[in-house]
């Protein structure tokens, strides 16, 4: 992001962090965590394959990121739309 507008990547995480209020690896985390919500809801794809979808290093990565924004485990998100 840093390169696209032409800055140095320690300006441009001081000037993103002072306009939105937090480190643009948490915004782009939390985007992450909003397409596995999408998936995990629309979708059967197992945890590998979501995590691989939206970005993650692996599904241990999302399924803590998951569990940081969502406050349960990506298995038990998906597992509740299934029920329904």
């Amino acid at each position: 992001m840093a390169e696209h507008c032409a800055m140095s990547a320690r300006s441009f995480s001081r000037r993103y962090t002072a306009t939105v209020g937090f480190y643009p690896a948490k915004s782009l985390e939390r985007l992450r965590v909003d397409a596995a919500r999408n998936l995990l809801e629309q979708s059967n794809h197992g945890m590998k394959t979501v995590a691989m979808v939206c970005g993650c290093r692996d599904q241990e990565h999302m399924r803590r990121a998951f569990h940081r924004h969502v406050h349960t485990s990506p298995t038990s998100y998906q597992a509740s739309f299934r029920a329904s």
